[in-house]
């Protein structure tokens, strides 16, 4: 019964097809989804009269983020990039070590446009 090892092994070799980085020629590098998503965090980072409230949360980055506040504007696009560098398994090989990143209560848009993460610690005292 040499069939059972040649099924075991073709099952094998499909399974571990995927789970491998989709390569396709014309789909976007790694580091362009990186400098796409930063670009867009920007762009949604701005704020005040037309740029709304800073009352969403997102990641700050590809990878090893925190969260960040920032505005709806641009939060389809910053997760279509975000699920496009996960299908690419762009990051698959960095290992996030442990930060410590301050958990922001709240977004505040500042006097110059611009949305500011606003954690407890930022608060005055009472």
């Amino acid at each position: 019964m040499k069939l059972a090892p040649a099924l075991a092994l073709a099952a094998l070799v499909v399974s571990c097809k995927e789970h491998q980085p989709v390569h396709d020629d014309n789909a976007p590098s790694c580091d362009a989804l990186q400098q796409r998503y930063a670009a867009l965090l920007g762009e949604a980072k701005a704020c005040g009269q037309a740029g709304g409230a800073c009352e969403t949360r997102v990641d700050d980055r590809l990878g090893c983020a925190c969260t960040t506040f920032a505005t709806r504007k641009k939060v389809l696009e910053l997760e279509s990039v975000r699920r496009t560098w996960e299908h690419r398994l762009c990051g698959h090989s960095v290992g996030c070590v442990p930060t410590s990143c301050p958990e922001p209560q709240r977004g505040e848009c500042s006097t110059q446009g611009r949305c500011l993460d606003v954690s407890p610690a930022d608060r005055p005292p009472r």
